[in-house]
C-alpha cells in the first residue's frame, strides 16, 4: 500500500503532467507475502517450469530455484508506457514503470515473452549481455475458420472490450467519422459489439449488439470490420481475430501495428 506522502506527491504530479507521477517501480504492486505461499506449492510439486504473467509479477520469480525454467509473459511493454498515453491527449491508465526497472523484470526470467516484433526487438537491446535471458517472440494466436460471409450493405463493425483506447476510438470514429460517412450514405450504419457496448448510446447510425457468442457472428454481420483506436500498446488481437474470419477492415495507423 502506498504511503499517503507518496500518494499525495503523485496526485500532484499528474496534476502538471509530470511524467515521474504515472511511473511505479516494477514490484510496488507485488505482495510479499505471495513468495512463501509458492515456495511452499514448489517444496509440495517440484515444478520443473513456472509461467509468470505481466513484468510488474515477476518477483514471483524469487520463489524458485535456478533449477526452474522461468519463463515471463509480458503480453505487453509496460516501460514509460504512460507517455503514449499523453502523447495522445489521454489520461494514463494501468500500469507504467521506468525502462530500467522494467529490465528489473525481464532479467529474473529465462524466457521473456514478447507477443510482436518490435517490442522482442526493444527487450533484447535493454537486456544486459552478460544476462542468460532470452527473449521469444510468441504472437497472438488465432484459431483455424472459415471465412465468413459478408453482406453488401453500407455498414461496418466495431468489436471491443470497454477499455478506454477502444471507448476513445469508437466516440471519436462516432464524433468525427461517421458524419462524413452519413453525408454521403444516410443509410451507413455502424454495428457495436462486445463489452465497449456499455459506454456508447444507440443512437441514429448506431446498433448496439451487445455481447456475442461466436466472432463470425460479429464480422458476418457488417460489410466491413472498423478499428478506430488512436494510441496502444501490445498487439491488435481484433484485427488479427478480423484477418481470420476473413473480414475486411479500414483502421487507424495505430490500429495496424
Amino acid at each position: 500500500r502506498e504511503s499517503w506522502v507518496r500518494a499525495f506527491a503523485r496526485r500532484v504530479g499528474r496534476r502538471i503532467k509530470l511524467s515521474s507521477a504515472y511511473q511505479w517501480c516494477v514490484d510496488d504492486w507485488f505482495d510479499d507475502g505471495v513468495i512463501k505461499q509458492l515456495a511452499a506449492l514448489h517444496a509440495e510439486h517440484v515444478f520443473d517450469v513456472v509461467f509468470v504473467e505481466y513484468v510488474f509479477i515477476s518477483k514471483a520469480f524469487l520463489a524458485f530455484p535456478d533449477t526452474v525454467l522461468k519463463v515471463l509473459d509480458t503480453h505487453d511493454s509496460f516501460g514509460l508506457r504512460h507517455e503514449r498515453y499523453l502523447a495522445s491527449g489521454k489520461e494514463p491508465r494501468w500500469f507504467s514503470t521506468s525502462l530500467a526497472q522494467e529490465v528489473i523484470g525481464f532479467e529474473r526470467a529465462d524466457v521473456v515473452l514478447a507477443i510482436q516484433s518490435g517490442e522482442a526487438a526493444d527487450f533484447r537491446a535493454r537486456i544486459r549481455a552478460e544476462e542468460r535471458t532470452q527473449v521469444v517472440q510468441v504472437g497472438h494466436l488465432v484459431d483455424e475458420v472459415p471465412p465468413v460471409q459478408i453482406p453488401y450493405s453500407r455498414s461496418a463493425i466495431f468489436l471491443g472490450s470497454d477499455n478506454p483506447i477502444n471507448t476513445s476510438g469508437l466516440s471519436w470514429f462516432i464524433e468525427q467519422v461517421m458524419p462524413l460517412i452519413r453525408r454521403e450514405f444516410d443509410d451507413f450504419v455502424l454495428k457495436v459489439a462486445g463489452g465497449v457496448c456499455r459506454t456508447v448510446s444507440q443512437t441514429d447510425g448506431v446498433q448496439l449488439l451487445g455481447y456475442v457468442e461466436e466472432l463470425g457472428e460479429a464480422f458476418s454481420s457488417a460489410a466491413v470490420n472498423v478499428n478506430p483506436v488512436q494510441m496502444g500498446t501490445g498487439i491488435n488481437i481484433k484485427i488479427l481475430d478480423a484477418l481470420a474470419h476473413g473480414a475486411p477492415s479500414v483502421t487507424t495507423r495505430s490500429g495496424a501495428r
